[in-house]
């Protein structure tokens, strides 16, 4: 398996989320996440599901709920 672990700043910027949109995902909306020691990182494959799973057509409320 080679999935590329993520810092929270390219989640970010893949979402074009804030970094406080990010955590709210990771903590409120079940994105999930690798901690290692102090570092918060998010698998590539874990994001790409995360999104099919909040992706729906014609509803933008998640779109919403992630904005800064």
């Amino acid at each position: 398996m080679n999935d590329q672990l993520l810092t929270l700043k390219q989640v970010g910027e893949r979402l074009q989320a804030s970094r406080t949109s990010v955590w709210r995902a990771i903590h409120e909306r079940g994105l999930r996440c690798v901690r290692i020691g102090g570092l918060v990182r998010v698998k590539e494959s874990d994001l790409a599901a995360w999104i099919e799973k909040h992706s729906t057509a014609g509803n933008r409320s998640d779109v919403s709920e992630l904005q800064p």
